[in-house]
């Protein structure tokens, strides 16, 4: 594997990352112009502005997620829906790379780390983790969970300022 590989000034930093992660993976499928083609059997590109467009297939469903993601935002909603989203993930090490970015990115989203590969936050969030998730291709390590309630909502509301 080619560890002096030089990336491409023009690139979003975090398209940088991205290509980092994949390269220290064994997993560099190339890189054309802009983007990198069709990685994990998603086809995804960086576009001219920055964004990042990946396209998700279900069962012939197209689902295209754009996000700028360096500028990763979970919006919040006027009101609590009362929900816990919960991430938990178990990346093994050869994908240390995608692990540390999906750990790295969930922080910077404000998502509280309940343990190294379990994270909560309380407002809708789930195409901001099907996108990292996909565009990592590391879907079958991961679960997002949509809970009621947690053993310790109490202190999850003084974080998160809920009532």
């Amino acid at each position: 594997m080619d560890t002096n590989f030089n990336f491409n000034p023009s690139m979003s930093p975090f398209m940088q990352d991205v290509q980092r992660t994949l390269v220290q993976q064994d997993d560099f499928r190339g890189m054309g112009g802009h983007g990198f083609e069709n990685h994990g059997g998603h086809g995804w590109q960086e576009k001219q502005d920055g964004l990042v467009e990946l396209t998700l297939t279900d069962k012939g469903k197209n689902k295209v997620l754009v996000y700028d993601p360096d500028y990763l935002k979970i919006s919040v909603p006027k009101k609590w829906d009362k929900k816990w989203r919960i991430v938990v993930f178990d990346i093994p090490e050869k994908q240390r790379g995608a692990r540390d970015s999906l750990r790295s990115y969930l922080k910077k989203l404000d998502f509280y780390e309940l343990q190294k590969s379990i994270f909560v936050h309380p407002y809708p969030c789930d195409d901001i983790f099907d996108f990292l998730v996909e565009f990592h291709n590391i879907r079958k390590y991961t679960r997002f969970i949509l809970a009621d309630d947690l053993d310790n909502s109490l202190h999850l509301k003084k974080i998160f300022n809920l009532s």
